[in-house]
């Protein structure tokens, strides 16, 4: 087999194949464990080149997004088919990860006016976004969103979301200034803040 992309995880690696070829899943050790799927255009198959893949040791999911389509395919750690997830609008080069409750957040191109870059969806294809539908003025409602000094030149920023707070990613015009704000919802506030690898572990040198 020929691989096009790696993915380890703490007692898998799982190998994604070009060419359509079926995706291989191994242990840590690099023994062959199972073949995910296969090829083909019935349930639990994939007839189209596979985008991306999520491995969830924890509860036991393995997850592919095709290169396009309309669903995610849902299987078991041993590479059998459980089901797909339906989803509501066709998703183009989607990159999927797990979150804590099982969720599956998903950032995708859309060419469609109103479709979302980004949002979540749990496993029965239920989709939920930073907006939320005001029925009763037909628009949507942010959940979460930051102002800037001059909001008619915003820099480039990202939002991620977790549990009880938002991170803030942004960066100046011309590539000037830029920063990381965390943002508290249960208190309330926000604070600049700065993540630092620390290779050696706290050591003293």
């Amino acid at each position: 087999f020929k691989a096009w992309f790696i993915n380890a995880t703490d007692k898998h690696i799982g190998i994604r194949q070009g060419n359509q070829d079926v995706f291989k899943l191994f242990d840590r050790d690099g023994k062959f464990l199972y073949n995910v799927g296969s090829v083909g255009s019935g349930p639990g198959e994939y007839d189209t080149t596979l985008y991306d893949e999520c491995i969830d040791e924890k509860n036991g999911h393995i997850f592919f997004t095709p290169f396009v389509g309309k669903r995610i395919m849902m299987y078991d750690i041993n590479g059998q088919w459980i089901k797909d997830i339906p989803l509501p609008m066709q998703i183009n080069k989607a990159k999927i990860w797990v979150n804590e409750d099982g969720s599956l957040s998903v950032v995708h191109m859309p060419f469609e006016e109103g479709e979302p870059l980004a949002f979540r969806v749990d496993t029965e294809g239920n989709i939920d976004t930073l907006f939320t539908y005001d029925s009763a003025g037909n628009k949507l409602l942010p959940k979460f969103t930051m102002t800037f000094p001059n909001m008619n030149e915003k820099p480039i920023h990202l939002y991620y979301r977790l549990p009880h707070h938002f991170i803030v990613t942004y960066w100046g015009n011309k590539g000037e200034g830029g920063g990381d704000v965390l943002v508290d919802t249960e208190k309330n506030a926000s604070s600049y803040f700065r993540l630092v690898n620390d290779f050696y572990g706290n050591l003293p040198i």
